[in-house]
C-alpha cells in the first residue's frame, strides 16, 4: 500500500470511529501498517500528528452538536481596550483586579449566576454608565486612533434587567443569534486561550457549513461540569449557516 493510499485508509477509519478511537496504534493496525509509518507519512499530508487531527475533529463535531440559538442578552461590568499582541497576557490580568476592584459590591452578586468575558470589535455597540456609546468616555483625537488600531474591546460582565445596572458599570447588549460553542478542556487559562488560537486559526478556516457573524465572541467562565465536580470554561462564537 503505497502512502498517499494509507492516509485515505486512514481518514476513512478515523472518521468512521472517530469518537471511540484511542490511539495511533489501533489506527495502524486497522489500516495494516506499522506505528512508526503512519505516524510519520500522516503529517507529510495533513500537517497534523494522528492525536492532533483526532483533537480537532472531535472539538468541531463538539461545536457542532453544541449549536444554540440564545436570545438578547443584557450585560453590565467593566471594559478595557487590548491589543491583538498582548491580548493572553494582559487580559487575565485585567479580569483578576476587576473582580479584586468589585469585590463587596452588587455587581459580585450578579456574577454568581454567571461571569462573561466578551470581546468585542464594534465598541460603538457599548454603552458606559450614562448610557452613551462607550467610545465618548475618550476624545475625538483618542476615540479616531482607537477606531483604526489594531485593538478591541474585552468586557467583563454579568447578566442583569434595565433596572439591575449597578452604579458606574458600562452596559453592552448581545444580540439575539445562533452560537456555536465549544468547551474548554479543563478551567485553566492556558487551556482557554489555547481553544481560542484552535477556533480561530483552524476551525473557522476548515468549517465549510458556518460563518461567523456579528462583532461579539463569548467567553463563560466556571461553568459547573454534568457531573457535579469541578468547573469548566466555553467560547462561544455567533455563526449562521453559509
Amino acid at each position: 500500500m503505497d502512502w498517499v493510499n494509507v492516509i485515505q485508509e486512514t481518514l476513512r477509519y478515523v472518521e468512521a470511529n472517530l469518537l471511540t478511537v484511542t490511539s495511533p496504534k489501533e489506527v495502524a493496525l486497522a489500516v495494516h501498517v506499522s506505528v512508526s509509518y503512519l505516524q510519520t507519512s500522516f503529517p507529510m499530508i495533513t500537517g497534523f500528528s494522528i492525536g492532533e487531527y483526532i483533537r480537532n475533529r472531535r472539538l468541531y463535531l463538539a461545536a457542532m452538536e453544541l449549536l444554540e440559538k440564545a436570545p438578547a442578552t443584557r450585560l453590565a461590568g467593566k471594559g478595557k481596550l487590548f491589543s491583538s499582541e498582548t491580548r493572553f497576557r494582559e487580559i487575565p490580568r485585567f479580569a483578576k483586579d476587576t473582580l479584586e476592584d468589585l469585590s463587596g459590591t452588587p455587581f459580585m452578586e450578579l456574577a454568581k449566576s454567571g461571569l462573561y468575558g466578551v470581546s468585542v470589535g464594534e465598541t460603538d455597540a457599548v454603552l458606559n454608565a450614562e448610557g452613551k456609546p462607550w467610545l465618548s468616555d475618550y476624545s475625538e483625537e483618542e476615540a479616531k486612533e482607537i477606531a483604526f488600531a489594531e485593538n478591541f474591546l474585552y468586557f467583563l460582565g454579568a447578566e442583569v434587567k434595565d433596572d439591575e445596572v449597578p452604579e458606574g458599570m458600562s452596559v453592552i447588549e448581545l444580540p439575539e443569534t445562533m452560537w456555536a460553542k465549544f468547551r474548554c478542556k479543563d478551567d485553566s487559562v492556558k487551556g482557554l486561550q489555547d481553544l481560542r488560537i484552535y477556533i480561530f486559526c483552524e476551525w473557522l478556516l476548515d468549517n465549510d457549513e458556518y460563518d461567523l457573524v456579528g462583532e461579539y465572541n463569548t467567553e463563560f467562565y466556571d461553568v459547573p461540569n454534568e457531573d457535579g465536580k469541578g468547573t469548566h470554561h466555553e467560547i462561544w462564537m455567533p455563526v449562521r449557516r453559509k
